[in-house]
């Protein structure tokens, strides 16, 4: 599988398989109601879906991502779409692929993040955050017809990834503050 070579929004996620928890359904739910809108809104447009590593579960056979599960073919899609869409993990934790969109400089969608970072992201200048499906659906839109925006996001988002997550600025930092302390 490889990248479209026109403009997509890309949103895959892993299914989990914990039997007896209600926060993995409620999550997978959750997902598995964003992909089923994206899909039905934007078609050939939407790539991405959910994968299953674990175990199979035929309520979610319409979110099946067709991107096949490995880290460099997910990458090569992620470095390729016009847009990319983050959402919180268990107990809304921070979601680890948030750190990878900054990274690559990509314009992201995200769901409200509800645990603060030490220098926050800005909406509407790091990313885009939405607080319901429906206005997930209406950003992204917005940034498929306005490239430039987008593309102002990204390049805001990777300036933040280099500012405060790069591992080498990080470590840098508190060896600084340790030393003038």
């Amino acid at each position: 599988e490889v990248p479209p070579e026109y403009p997509f929004i890309f949103y895959q996620v892993e299914y989990h398989h914990w039997p007896g928890s209600q926060e993995a359904e409620v999550l997978n739910q959750r997902r598995a109601d964003l992909i089923r809108l994206l899909k039905n809104e934007f078609n050939e447009i939407f790539v991405g879906g959910m994968y299953f590593r674990k175990a199979q579960n035929n309520k979610y056979n319409d979110c099946r991502t067709r991107v096949p599960y490995d880290h460099e073919i997910y990458l090569s899609f992620v470095k390729k779409a016009a847009v990319v869409i983050s959402t919180n993990g268990f107990g809304d934790s921070f979601p680890w692929k948030l750190a990878e969109y900054l990274k690559l400089g990509k314009c992201i969608v995200s769901q409200k993040l509800q645990h603060e970072l030490p220098q926050p992201l800005v909406d509407g200048f790091h990313l885009k955050t939405f607080h319901d499906l429906d206005q997930c659906i209406e950003i992204c839109r917005d940034l498929l017809k306005n490239r430039t925006k987008a593309r102002e996001l990204g390049d805001n988002a990777r300036v933040y990834y280099n500012q405060y997550i790069n591992p080498k600025i990080v470590i840098n930092k508190f060896i600084n503050q340790s030393i003038n302390s």
